[in-house]
């Protein structure tokens, strides 16, 4: 390129024409591999200086999928009767629904509540509140922001309130996560093992169900204050200063609080934080300053806690098990700072001196306040206290309540290890044994205070520990079924090995005056430790509990991912290499783990939204609304009350929160399971019920209603038994069809043959009963059905007196009062639906077939009292008599029973008279009490 160069003061002179040069930087003049290595060490040091965006980054694109996952299934979140939004499928979330459109329409709650527990309602406000209600406040308040973007409704606010709740819960359990390890791995490290752990926590399957769009349960906003309650208290535990270590503990005492007011999970914190203090103070690490901030947290907690409820009276702090942990782990710290020093110089036994101190002020202050217990409490304080803790570790429902929701249930490995994750082919939990692995894993590193065989024999304790409390109660049919002796006896010899183990060592170092060695076992270890043994006892004790487990299980995985590989770094040589390969297989197994847990965790929840049977009650609801006077009363099984208080806007008797829990008990002794409609019409008067509503579900429920509303010898529990037609055989004029059963016999069948009574004994191996009815070619019963029944190898026949079939009850005038009834059963074929129209029975037996659920809901009987003036169809049953008019039934067998929600109006005698007694709410203990020995069917027990 050539250019012209004119000169200063040379304007006129002659121009001439040179080559342009080109003045290159000295960095240009570099080679362009070295340009490039220079900018990745500086983009690469720039990174390493800079980081944290990047952890901040990587944690935002985490809580997006965790809100991408649990709003997947709002287009599906509909009422069908208007297009409006609506709640999942769950109930609970109802309740909570009604009070924050109240509380939105008037400031505040009611101060009763006058649509549960008719005729005495609710109380909500004031000293006497016994209920949590920060949860529907939280809602209202978050409507309040919600609108500002865009909620055009109350209910479209509460749809997405869980998933906000979630997302801020992951910022929380980023920070715990993190703050538990920062020392031991350093800030980086830390980091990403607390984004994979919140990664992790954002899939687990149990708790996307309790915290997306839609069901705005409890769990969603108290793990929330449940993290930032560990994260604040942990930054006051190892914070210098003691200012700064009071106002972390006002924080994590509000947080705690806020949980409590929420959720009755605030336990968890009682139990971990006190456990792991005690921990703490009995290897020295506790000194005054913790103390006065241990002190500030459980106050702060405590005065908020009963300034808000009567359900936190300051007894409860000194009696409730779920409290007083706190207190108890208060009284022996301050005891041993405060008083033990003015009293030591009196012990003088060299026995004694030879136990740690912090043991010794445990064991007296223990002692103290045992004989307190037992002067101003109860003589039986001691025993009572040990009774309490065998049941929580062994069987933590016993009553009859808790035992017939399934969500309270004891679950098996089995059962519940499938459901914290992935699974191999369906037959190897993989999510749980590489949680089980990282425990091991996690627990051995924590112990490098220790000589290397020392942290071998301490850690085979604790994998002894694990071992005996996850799989001593492994399936039903396994000989470590969690109930027989072997297995309650292996269960707590584990405890005791570990236990001696511990013991055997801590006494081994006081010993040898190095009980400062002790003092190294960081506290956010032992509290993540503690915290998630906590969620094995409490999954193994109760199904629903899976929730408490999970955050561990993400936390720990993520262990496993980060400290392999840095461990396997270590190493040198070929043994490099061999735990590089092991490290990097352990984290493509998590990997991959993750990738696929999320993908089908975000199909899974695409379609959790109102399902058919939701939008049954949604119809069903419309109609109340519509043709019901304001003022209504319902009389149901308590399952439904939520539904019908806020989709039907009618007050109920009975519902989910089960506040006066024996008029379950009333409602299935005198209503449902009670052959006398005179003492059903008695219940109902007494609560001014005006309508009867009676679910098809109730046909699967009868053995939990009717083991609630049974006496102590359970005289009204029994079943409804479905049995499937096995074959059916044509002869020339009849057809014989067969419905095999194996069903231990629930009660005594006592019966004449030969002249002789012959008695076959309930719970003594003898089963049935299998069913034969015989039809002629129109298909008609032209014979009584025969029951047989097995015992001790003899096969006994007798006759049935009814059958029910096609809308009609068929009295046969003789034969054991008992009956069949006779429903369809809907096959699946391509694309069509077949119904064998005598597929499946009920088999009713005399408690079952006398009862007025039988009469009134199965048998449709005619009363005085009871006018059916309601049935809503289920949408598949409404769909096949659409298509087939000549379709009768209103109950089917289609993977499960379906059939009508059904409703009565009630009228009353004229001479019928108030019964107070059926508005008491004393609950008699004798009919509480689930005593497993005395149940009539050993197909109900766990």
């Amino acid at each position: 390129m050539e250019v012209e160069i004119v000169m200063p003061g040379q304007e006129n002179a002659p121009k001439k024409t040179v080559e342009k040069e080109f003045v290159k930087d000295k960095k240009a003049e570099l080679p362009t591999k070295e340009i490039i290595t220079q900018r990745k060490e500086r983009l690469v040091s720039h990174l390493k200086k800079n980081y944290n965006w990047l952890i901040y980054l990587g944690l935002s694109i985490i809580v997006f999928l965790a809100v991408k996952i649990r709003t997947s299934n709002l287009p599906g979140l509909r009422d069908i009767t208007n297009g409006e939004y609506t709640l999942g499928p769950d109930a609970d979330p109802f309740l909570f629904l009604r009070w924050v459109e109240y509380i939105v329409e008037h400031g505040s709650l009611m101060a009763v509540d006058t649509m549960r527990y008719v005729p005495l309602g609710y109380n909500l406000r004031g000293v006497l509140s016994g209920e949590l209600v920060l949860h529907p406040y939280l809602m209202a308040w978050f409507h309040k922001l919600a609108v500002i973007f865009g909620s055009e409704s109350v209910t479209q606010s509460v749809v997405i309130y869980p998933v906000f709740m979630f997302a801020i819960t992951v910022v929380a359990f980023f920070l715990f996560t993190r703050k538990i390890f920062v020392d031991s791995l350093g800030n980086k490290n830390a980091s990403i093992l607390a984004l994979i752990a919140s990664f992790f926590l954002t899939i687990a399957p149990d708790l996307i169900n309790r915290t997306i769009a839609g069901i705005p349960e409890k769990e969603s906003a108290a793990f929330f204050f449940l993290f930032m309650t560990f994260y604040l208290f942990i930054s006051a535990w190892k914070a210098k200063s003691l200012r700064v270590q009071l106002l972390f503990a006002v924080g994590a005492g509000i947080a705690t609080a806020s949980m409590a007011l929420i959720w009755g999970g605030y336990s968890l914190i009682f139990f971990t934080i006190p456990s792991t203090v005690l921990i703490a103070f009995l290897i020295g690490k506790v000194d005054k300053n913790k103390l006065y901030f241990y002190t500030v947290w459980m106050l702060t907690s405590f005065i908020i806690m009963n300034l808000s409820t009567t359900r936190y009276a300051v007894k409860n702090f000194f009696l409730s098990p779920n409290q007083s942990p706190a207190i108890v782990v208060f009284i022996i710290i301050a005891f041993h700072l405060f008083i033990y020093p003015r009293i030591s110089r009196y012990i003088q036994s060299q026995k004694l001196q030879r136990i740690p101190s912090p043991l010794i002020s445990t064991i007296i202050s223990g002692i103290i306040m045992a004989i307190l217990g037992t002067i101003f409490i109860s003589t039986s304080f001691i025993q009572d206290r040990l009774v309490d803790l065998f049941n929580n570790l062994t069987s933590p429902a016993t009553t009859r309540l808790l035992q017939t929701v399934g969500e309270n249930l004891q679950t098996y490995f089995t059962e519940w290890a499938f459901r914290l994750g992935l699974s191999y082919k369906g037959i190897i939990p993989v999510v749980f044994w590489l949680f089980f692995l990282g425990a091991i894993y996690l627990f051995y590193k924590s112990l490098t205070l220790f000589k290397q065989n020392e942290r071998i024999n301490i850690t085979l304790a604790f994998l002894v520990l694990l071992l005996t409390t996850i799989f001593t109660r492994y399936s039903k049919e396994s000989v470590f079924n969690g109930g027989n002796f072997l297995s309650l006896f292996t269960y707590f010899l584990g405890f005791a090995i570990f236990i001696g183990v511990v013991s055997f060592y801590y006494f081994k170092y006081y010993k040898n005056n190095q009980q400062d060695k002790l003092k190294r076992f960081d506290f956010g270890i032992l509290l993540l430790l503690f915290f998630m043994f906590l969620g094995i006892l409490g999954t193994r004790g109760m199904i629903r509990l899976i929730i408490v487990l999970a955050p561990s299980v993400a936390i720990i995985i993520s262990y496993l991912a980060v400290t392999s590989f840095n461990d396997a770094r270590k190493f040198q040589g070929t043994e490099k290499i061999i735990a590089l390969l092991i490290s990097a297989a352990l984290i493509i197994t998590i990997l991959f783990t993750g990738y696929l847990t999320f993908k089908l965790s975000y199909e899974d929840v695409s379609t959790y939204s109102p399902t058919p049977y939701s939008k049954q009650w949604q119809k069903a609801m419309f109609w109340v609304r519509e043709n019901t006077p304001e003022d209504a009363v319902f009389a149901h099984w308590w399952d439904y009350g939520y539904w019908v208080q806020t989709i039907g806007k009618r007050a109920t008797i009975l519902d989910g929160g089960n506040a006066i829990s024996y008029w379950n008990y009333l409602m299935s002794r005198h209503v449902l399971t009670s052959p006398d409609e005179q003492q059903a019409l008695e219940f109902l008067y007494a609560h001014n019920a005006t309508h009867l509503l009676i679910d098809s579900q109730d046909i699967g429920k009868y053995s939990a209603y009717s083991l609630i509303g049974s006496d102590e010898n359970f005289d009204r529990y029994s079943l409804i038994t479905i049995l499937h037609k096995s074959k059916q055989t044509r002869s020339e004029n009849s057809i014989i069809l067969s419905y095999p059963s194996y069903f231990e016999l629930g009660q005594d069948i006592i019966f004449n043959e030969g002249g002789e009574q012959t008695i076959l004994p309930a719970r003594s191996g003898a089963t049935g009963p299998s069913i034969i009815i015989e039809k002629d070619l129109l298909g008609n019963i032209i014979s009584k059905p025969k029951a047989i029944y097995s015992y001790q190898g003899e096969r006994y026949t007798l006759e049935l007196r009814y059958a029910f079939e096609h809308g009609k009850l068929i009295d046969f005038g003789s034969g054991v009062e008992e009956g069949v009834y006779l429903l369809p059963k809907i096959v699946q074929k391509g694309n069509s639906l077949e119904a064998d129209l005598d597929g499946t029975l009920l088999y009713l037996n005399q408690r079952t077939f006398n009862s007025q659920f039988t009469k009134l809901y199965l048998f449709n009987e005619q009363s005085s009292y009871f006018t059916l003036t309601h049935t809503e169809d289920d949408l598949a049953i409404a769909e096949l008599k659409a298509q087939n008019p000549n379709f009768e039934f209103d109950i089917v067998y289609k993977e499960g029973l379906y059939g009508p929600i059904k409703i009565w109006e009630t009228s009353y005698p004229s001479n019928i008279k108030f019964n107070p007694e059926y508005i008491e709410t004393q609950y008699p203990e004798e009919l509480q009490i689930f005593t497993s020995e005395n149940l009539p069917y050993k197909e109900y027990q766990n």
